[in-house]
């Protein structure tokens, strides 16, 4: 019996998550400058209209990414969040472990992260609210709650 039109299939999330993993971790190589839809679809092994089918269009796809990577280290952020120490030294802390997560050996470093979505974000006007979004907003508001921390605290 074939499904009703519209039904994706059981696994339609773990294919489109495992194409996020696989395409995220090339575009943060920095292999290609900027690579195309096409060059994207090869990177997940999956054809052109596969790839729309899953995402859409290039600016869709490229959200994604990022909202895959925050999810992906959502503990990282939560684990920088508490504020260390009086004010200067909380924030030196978070620069410290900000700068030591972006020169991390992994297969996807937070500093390419940051590079390619700035990167992304200034081309395509239609990726800069991802990148706000799922990059950089993300990183500010940890800063922001460990200030507002030492303010509740008054230190």
């Amino acid at each position: 019996m074939s499904r009703p039109k519209g039904a994706r299939d059981a696994d339609y999330e773990a294919k489109r998550v495992a194409l996020l993993r696989r395409i995220g971790a090339r575009v943060m190589r920095r292999q290609t400058a900027r690579p195309s839809f096409r060059q994207l679809a090869e990177a997940g092994e999956v054809s052109t209209p596969t790839l729309r089918h899953y995402f859409g269009d290039r600016t869709k796809l490229m959200g994604s990414i990022l909202q895959n990577l925050l999810n992906e280290d959502r503990r990282g952020l939560e684990a920088v969040a508490t504020p260390t120490g009086d004010l200067d030294t909380s924030i030196r802390d978070y620069c410290a472990a900000l700068l030591a997560a972006m020169r991390a050996p992994r297969e996807v470093r937070l500093g390419d992260v940051f590079a390619v979505s700035l990167a992304e974000g200034l081309l395509d006007g239609e990726i800069g609210p991802s990148t706000l979004r799922y990059i950089v907003d993300p990183s500010v508001d940890v800063l922001r709650l460990r200030l507002d921390e030492h303010v509740r605290r008054g230190k």
